[in-house]
């Protein structure tokens, strides 16, 4: 119970991965200056969140159908609600676009990570039976692959590769490395070290599109969810935190309510009708 409180208790980063990242856009574009490192928030929070959850599912033997199947509900009563609300107040006049999206949440991109997760969710089983089977050095290479190639994508690719590639190198860790989860030593060096390298890049890059503004778009590609100091972040925050045992009410109810918050804030109705006017109002 104590993992599960404190897994749930990390998703409050993940709750706020939207809030940061929308702090550093303003109509779609960068801002160079004040709120420009929050761009990163919402890769930052969700890469977390995964790591976090792929601790625990890579010892998961079990298809948890009961889950999967909360889950899947939660994001549809959450979509069809809004939906509802939204066909009133704008009185129809919303895009076939978003009405598609709004109504098949599980398939379309506006909660493109909890569809990502269930995925996983599914497959850890399968995944770890198979892992077992294969040569650990298989899947420690599979692992380094896809991070690799991940890291030379953007955005919606770079997931595809980076996610499956960090389930395989925590599972490589976790069963055959364990004590790099328990040395507080180690996981305080790789935070420290994904965090230098997460700002040199940030302020290395920022610093030649100020330099040669026709290169602007061609630095974004770290912002992505391939940036491996990311994960060396999310890496040794786990492992140094999950070791703290605490027991707060509050903060157990709050950890409760972040994914139903992450469903609502990331709703493509909200996010594309109403959360525009308020960072205008905001701005």
């Amino acid at each position: 119970k104590g993992y599960y409180q404190r897994r749930h208790s990390g998703g409050g980063i993940s709750a706020a991965r939207t809030f940061l990242q929308q702090r550093g856009r303003e109509d779609g574009q960068y801002l160079i200056r004040r709120t420009a490192l929050f761009r990163h928030g919402g890769h930052i929070g969700t890469i977390f969140f995964f790591v976090i959850s792929v601790f625990f599912l890579v010892d998961n033997e079990k298809w948890n159908n009961r889950k999967a199947i909360r889950l899947w509900f939660e994001m549809i009563f959450i979509s069809y609600v809004f939906f509802i609300v939204y066909m009133i107040i704008r009185k129809g006049n919303i895009e076939s676009e978003d009405i598609f999206n709004a109504l098949c949440p599980v398939i379309s991109y506006s909660t493109w990570y909890l569809t990502f997760y269930l995925v996983v969710l599914l497959l850890s089983p399968l995944l770890n039976k198979l892992f077992k089977r294969i040569n650990k050095y298989i899947v420690l290479g599979l692992g380094i692959i896809l991070m690799i190639v991940g890291m030379l994508f953007h955005n919606s690719i770079s997931q595809g590769f980076s996610f499956p590639g960090i389930y395989c190198l925590i599972y490589f860790l976790k069963h055959n490395h364990s004590e790099i989860f328990e040395s507080k030593r180690i996981n305080v060096a790789l935070f420290l070290i994904g965090l230098v390298l997460f700002l040199a890049i940030f302020f290395g890059t920022n610093a030649i599109g100020l330099l040669y503004p026709d290169m602007e778009v061609d630095l974004l590609w770290q912002v992505n969810y391939g940036n491996i100091p990311f994960y060396f972040m999310a890496f040794g925050l786990l492992n140094l935190f999950r070791k703290i045992r605490f027991k707060n009410s509050i903060v157990n109810y709050l950890a409760s309510i972040t994914l139903v918050c992450y469903i609502v804030h990331e709703n493509v109705l909200f996010r594309t009708y109403t959360r525009p006017e308020i960072w205008e109002w905001i701005y």
